[in-house]
């Protein structure tokens, strides 16, 4: 039996529960136990990154906390990849990972840009699949009902911002081919970048309250403490019921008041950035018990799938709410071509891509954008998964076919 090593000094705050083709904690830091056969040079290079935000992290609660199971673990999903966000790379966190943590003292890693984003799925039971003949009168629709919200409710929606959608799907195998779904994917947009936001940026109720740990060539990590850090757990857990009655009220709206309440109802909803528990921060990823059953988006244009995790998959044990939990993808991940290496010295994001180094000023607007980050592209959701065995195993229970997006780029 393995032991913990150096490269983990969290082993004991965060049990790690081996699966049928995960055995080890530090097994998941191969990249090849991850997108198997893809030479995957993002997660080659994420990895050992997150590793070391791993070391800093626990040498930082070690300050406030220093017995035995103290500290944290780092836990890569199968998509880990590139944020867009400069300020969440920078300060040592990617999308498509889970950060847990034990102490005694409450502490939260601001820079893992906690804000609530949600992916839902509803059965639509009163949708006139003739409204699809006329999408700029659907569009039409859609936007009365999102300034009624504002107006109304002072709901604000954020499917226009980044990878974010609202589609209508098609159950290709529905017996009759009339059964459409719901797919909902956003965040608590207005509770996000304003002065008593998560988000940190610059100038918000918390910016003069940070502790930040430097460390070597750059590296840093910064995090609350104390009532602060009570204070924003609160609140994240705020933003998660809050996120899925905004979702709920929308899908009610859209299908006049049917599509999740009555008998035959079908609806999952799911957070993928949000805090599991006090001492986890998801990041692109689900964290549920095995054998639940989550959305998992794949590329736009593409299916969206009704995914159950297995029971033989590995765990992290989170203890509180969550217990032991599977960590699924929401997507496929964003990679960078020719990715070298990624850095920072302090004030700049360093990424080193083909012969050169990308230079971007770390401020909470900045965003990542190079012509080599791109999505990844798989066939379908089947082959990303036969990719993904080693890391997470189960079944698509449900395949979505788009017939209408409204997003930034589709549907406007």
């Amino acid at each position: 039996m393995k032991t913990a090593s150096m490269s983990d000094p969290g082993a004991r705050s965060v049990p790690f529960i081996p699966g049928s083709t995960v055995l080890h904690y530090e097994d998941l830091f191969d990249a090849d136990n991850l997108l198997r056969g893809q030479n995957d040079a993002s997660q080659k290079v994420l990895l050992p990154y997150l590793q070391e935000t791993g070391r800093m992290f626990n040498e930082a609660i070690k300050k406030y906390d220093s017995s035995e199971c103290s500290g944290c673990r780092v836990f890569p999903s199968l998509d880990l990849g590139f944020p867009n966000n400069v300020c969440r790379l920078a300060g040592g966190f990617a999308t498509g990972m889970l950060l847990a943590w034990k102490c005694e003292v409450p502490v939260v890693p601001v820079d893992a840009t906690v804000n609530v984003c949600t992916s839902s799925v509803f059965r639509l039971k009163e949708f006139d699949p003739g409204r699809l003949k006329r999408p700029e009168e659907l569009n039409r629709s859609l936007e009365q009902i999102f300034r009624d919200a504002y107006e109304e409710k002072g709901y604000s929606f954020s499917f226009t911002s980044g990878n974010h959608f609202l589609m209508i799907g098609r159950n290709e195998s529905s017996q009759t081919g009339d059964e459409y779904y719901l797919v909902l994917h956003s965040s608590a947009n207005d509770l996000k970048k304003s002065y008593m936001g998560l988000y940190p940026a610059e100038g918000n109720w918390y910016a003069d309250r940070l502790e930040k740990l430097n460390g070597k060539n750059g590296r840093y990590i910064r995090y609350l403490t104390g009532d602060d850090a009570r204070y924003f757990i609160t609140m994240a857990h705020h933003f998660e019921e809050y996120n899925e009655k905004i979702h709920r009220w929308l899908a009610d709206k859209i299908d006049n008041g049917r599509s999740i309440s009555g008998e035959g109802g079908q609806e999952w909803v799911k957070h993928h950035y949000y805090m599991p528990t006090d001492s986890s921060v998801a990041i692109g990823t689900f964290a549920e018990p095995p054998g639940t059953q989550v959305p998992l988006f794949s590329a736009p244009g593409k299916p969206v799938y009704i995914f159950e995790t297995g029971k033989d998959n590995w765990q992290a044990d989170l203890g509180g709410r969550k217990g032991k939990v599977c960590l699924v993808p929401h997507g496929w991940g964003q990679k960078i071509e020719r990715i070298r290496s990624v850095g920072t010295d302090g004030e700049n994001l360093l990424l080193g891509v083909g012969e050169g180094v990308k230079k971007i000023r770390i401020d909470s607007k900045a965003r990542i954008t190079c012509p080599e980050k791109q999505l990844r592209q798989f066939g379908d959701g089947e082959e990303f998964l036969r990719i993904g065995s080693r890391m997470v195993r189960g079944e698509i229970k449900l395949t979505l076919t788009p017939v209408f997006e409204y997003s930034g780029s589709r549907g406007r």
